[in-house]
């Protein structure tokens, strides 16, 4: 049964069928209005725009606190370099709005508090600095932020 209804259905769209441009003009004509419909919507001109925002920057490096071969993410030392002489370290803390001593315990730590004061992670790179046997991370975190 379901071959028969098959063939029905087919012989049925082959008798329905019907050309759909009569002529070579109505053909010429939407295809010229396809290809300028086409046209207008390939100049959008967002997908190009520059952005022109100005951002000053900041560099978090993360250094492991212990020289070994395998380095805890929880015990590092953040140096933060603002530009401009302007730099933040365990001997030189970074200090809040209500005069208090804001201490990083992991990288963590410091996602939460850059993302809290609207800085956007642009880079994240990290090395590895050699003395002798051991290995320390040294991990770098560029932080952009839009300037007002």
């Amino acid at each position: 049964m379901s071959r028969f209804f098959i063939f029905e259905l087919l012989t049925f769209c082959k008798l329905q069928a019907k050309p759909i441009f009569t002529t070579m003009k109505e053909f010429i004509l939407m295809s010229v209005f396809v290809l300028i419909s086409i046209m207008l919507f390939s100049q959008n001109e967002d997908k190009y725009k520059v952005d022109t925002t100005t951002y000053i920057y900041c560099d978090a490096s993360c250094n492991s606190k212990v020289a070994s071969t395998v380095a805890s993410l929880s015990d590092v030392n953040i140096f933060l370099d603002f530009g401009g002489g302007i730099q933040y370290s365990p001997d030189k803390p970074l200090i809040d709005k209500e005069n208090r001593i804001i201490n990083f315990t992991s990288i963590v730590d410091l996602l939460n508090y850059m993302s809290e004061n609207k800085w956007i992670l642009d880079k994240a790179f990290s090395s590895q600095v050699y003395s002798g046997v051991f290995a320390r991370m040294v991990t770098h975190l560029i932080f952009k932020k839009p300037k007002y």
